[in-house]
């Protein structure tokens, strides 16, 4: 099991605009890492399958579309910020 987090926290400063979450002490970095990427890779497609269903669905359901964008919207950015703080 490895758990070096330096290893993790020495990603960080190479791209520090992606979120690198340190990998929580005790926690296999390849494991968590690969966590990590399911959580984001779901999320983000849940949200761009809700934006082209409701740009799918304008014409018939402005406001009830645009509320979907927001939602979709919303979605990928609580998500990528609350990876950024992931618990440790």
């Amino acid at each position: 099991m490895t758990t070096d987090r330096n290893a993790v926290d020495a990603n960080r400063s190479e791209h520090p605009s992606e979120p690198r979450p340190t990998t929580p002490l005790g926690d296999d970095i390849a494991a968590a890492g690969d966590l990590v990427n399911f959580v984001l890779d779901r999320c983000l497609e849940l949200a761009d399958a809700l934006d082209r269903y409701a740009t799918l669905r304008f014409e018939e359901a402005p406001i009830s579309s645009r509320n979907t964008v927001e939602l979709a919207s919303t979605i990928a950015a609580e998500v990528t910020s609350w990876v950024r703080r992931w618990p440790v």
